[in-house]
């Protein structure tokens, strides 16, 4: 596309010569609303053409953005606290203030970035922004992120009268519990939760956006607290430079995001709360929530932090209707009308009892542990915001026609060549499954770049194949495993629920159950014997020798090993770990205690050592040599032998999720979310995968 006829307001193609858009009615020329802005029509980085301004705040600008050499629409958040810096009118440069205010303004800096390699880490999670790249420019920083249409759910709120119904409020807040869970597991908190930094794309996708890193920062290094925090959504502890934060102050924010939803009323804010306590159960404003969930609600709202749920999970777990009502009983004046109704009705029941109440009840708790799948996948119950699918689903778990016999092609990783840590190509004989570049459907091709086919329009990753037989996780479904014949028939569900670094190994398809806490699983190639193996929070699946090697989220990321029969679970390492990889004997991973240096040692824990000084991510061992995505030199991709010497660079791009097969090296590249790229073992080739070998 030509760009002096993109439309800076939209990034759409106008015609030569138009002044005023025919999509959104942007005038070229016009001048930015505030002279802080970038002016439309400048270029970072030599290759992100700046647009109109999509939002800001008091501590950054968000504009509409073009990536100039793959001609695709972005969003780019550039680091600007507006107190602290100032910009002339017309020019790109950033500059901090003298003094304190610098100091604090290069303190917000680091955290900033800080920010978006975090979020980087979490690249491909359905419900945390996408970060594609960041970097330093003009006295300040930027990230980019995947440009995606919708509204925030102060929007949606607004759109829908100012409250939701109880179901549909739970339906958006679930996905985002379920986001908090993992950026909680790696010791990371978003400090900043509220209506207007969650997402809902066109297709109901519910998005944690936003995360306040740079914001708390500058507040903890000298400015005022209150300034910067959203009154009702946020802690008392948040206000105290001292105050002691951890997943509870993001369960406190979650939860008056609850309350606002279902009330119309955002809560009091929380220092208001801390002598009289003026905050209404929410049936007390005309919400309908059953005693389970009021009494889980306002213990999440309480104003002392060790009297809230200390995990997203058991405060899940409570509004599910799992948790004693003994257990929730929190002094506050909302809490305790609560209490004096619930001693009513203990009073009214010792007259009498009806089994056939006991039969309702269960009922009801059956009835809502099927709601939370479904609230869990995204689902909001209103076609305001979740649009439903163009067609039906084909039948799933249909019966295999014949026993498949599987071929292990290579068992480190899995059986598909190497795959590992989000495998989105895989092979058999000559031929190559891939996601392909329009949204995610599954394809084919032949290694001499003939015979490309596309077997199913599901959104796959994690693909795995074996026996003719090709095994994905459904990004459309869930993540449900799925199962596809090598010739697009025979398509069924394998599994219930969403499935994370799937592996298939020996007839076996092992996964982390993403209803069940990430938990390591396994069931067999037609969809049956479903085993639980660890009762362990887990992270990346590596399989070898009859053992599965994963990250224990419950153990402070060391890694573990567990037998394919869940016997002999052992501890390997006492340092935190992550993208392993194993290859001729080896683990390779990267160390986070060590600035995610990348380490190795024996399948038994023994001769741990170094051997590359970088930063790795998305490793893959192979043939003699480890690859991965450099993350001191902007995620590009390198190689190094198996003994730390001889490191090439074979890419500059920002890399992830990196296969290797035969000749080639399979990738994502950070700047363009949905292509998987190819490039040669010497670094030559470079190519789309769909673009033949």
């Amino acid at each position: 596309m030509e760009v002096e006829n993109l439309c800076l307001g939209c990034m759409s193609k106008k015609k030569e010569g138009d002044l005023k858009c025919p999509v959104c009615g942007f005038i070229e020329g016009t001048e930015p609303e505030s002279p802080l802005f970038l002016p439309p029509g400048a270029v970072l980085e030599n290759k992100y053409l700046i647009g109109r301004v999509l939002g800001q705040g008091g501590f950054g600008i968000t504009y509409l953005a073009w990536d100039l050499n793959l001609n695709v629409k972005l969003a780019i958040k550039e680091y600007f606290p507006q107190d602290l810096a100032s910009r002339a009118a017309g020019h790109s440069q950033v500059s901090a203030y003298s003094g304190s205010m610098g100091s604090q303004y290069e303190y917000g800096l680091d955290k900033f970035l800080q920010e978006a390699r975090t979020l980087a880490k979490f690249e491909g999670h359905p419900n945390i922004v996408s970060v594609r790249d960041f970097f330093k420019a003009n006295g300040t920083a930027y990230f980019v992120m995947s440009y995606v249409e919708g509204i925030t759910l102060k929007e949606h709120l607004a759109n829908s009268g100012g409250i939701l119904p109880i179901d549909q409020a739970r339906g958006i807040l679930m996905p985002v519990m379920d986001a908090l869970r993992e950026v909680h597991a790696v010791n990371v908190l978003h400090r900043d939760i509220s209506p207007d930094n969650i997402f809902i794309n066109k297709k109901g996708q519910v998005i944690l956006i936003d995360f306040g890193a740079a914001r708390q920062a500058i507040g903890e290094k000298g400015r005022s607290l209150s300034i910067i925090l959203k009154p009702g959504y946020a802690p008392e502890e948040q206000y105290r430079s001292k105050g002691i934060q951890g997943p509870w102050t993001d369960i406190y924010a979650i939860a008056a995001t609850y309350y606002h939803l279902i009330t119309g009323q955002q809560p009091p804010e929380s220092l208001e709360r801390l002598v009289d306590d003026p905050l209404q159960p929410p049936t007390q404003l005309g919400s309908e929530l059953n005693e389970n969930e009021e009494r889980a609600l306002l213990k999440a709202l309480a104003v002392r932090a060790d009297n809230r749920f200390q995990t997203v999970e058991e405060f899940q777990s409570a509004l599910m209707g799992n948790v004693p009502l003994e257990s929730m009983a929190v002094n506050t004046s909302a809490s305790q009308v609560i209490e004096s109704k619930s001693v009513s009705q203990q009073k009214v029941a010792k007259k009498g009892f009806s089994p056939f109440l006991l039969i309702g009840l269960l009922l009801v708790l059956a009835v809502g542990a099927a709601g939370y799948f479904l609230w869990n996948g995204g689902f909001l119950g209103t076609e305001t915001v979740a649009e439903p699918l163009d067609e039906p689903l084909e039948e799933v778990n249909e019966p295999l026609l014949e026993e498949q016999q599987l071929t292990t092609v290579n068992t480190t990783g899995n059986s598909a060549g190497n795959i590992i840590n989000g495998g989105l190509v895989a092979t058999e004989e000559d031929w190559i499954y891939f996601r392909s570049n329009e949204g995610g459907s599954l394809h084919k091709g032949k290694l001499d770049g003939s015979g490309a086919t596309v077997l199913s329009a599901d959104s796959t990753w994690f693909i795995n194949v074996a026996g003719g037989w090709i095994y994905y996780s459904n990004r459309d479904d869930q993540n449900r495993i799925y199962k596809i014949d090598v010739n697009g028939g025979g398509r069924a569900a394998l599994t219930d629920g969403g499935a994370w670094f799937v592996t298939l190994d020996d007839g076996w398809l092992y996964y982390l159950d993403q209803n069940d806490e990430y938990r390591l699983y396994k069931i067999n190639i037609d969809g049956e014997g479903k085993t639980r193996l660890s009762d362990d929070s887990a992270w990346f699946i590596n399989v070898m020798d009859e053992w599965i090697y994963y990250i224990n989220r419950d153990d402070g990321n060391k890694i573990y090993r567990i037998r394919s029969d869940a016997g002999g679970r052992e501890v390997l390492n006492e340092h935190a770990s992550s993208n392993i990889s194993i290859s001729d004997g080896w683990i390779y991973y990267s160390n986070e205690a060590e600035g995610s240096k990348l380490y190795r040692m024996k399948p038994d824990g023994t001769e741990n050592a170094a051997v590359n000084e970088r930063s790795s991510w998305f490793i893959n061992a192979t043939k003699g040599w480890i690859y991965y995505a450099d993350a001191e030199d902007n995620f590009s991709l390198n190689k190094v032998r198996f003994d730390g010497t001889e490191r090439v660079k074979l890419a500059s791009e920002p890399v992830r999720f990196i296969n290797v097969i035969g000749d080639w090296i399979f990738f994502l590249d950070q700047t363009e979310d949905d292509t998987v790229y190819k490039v040669r073992l010497d670094g030559t080739g470079r190519s789309s995968a769909e673009s033949g070998f």
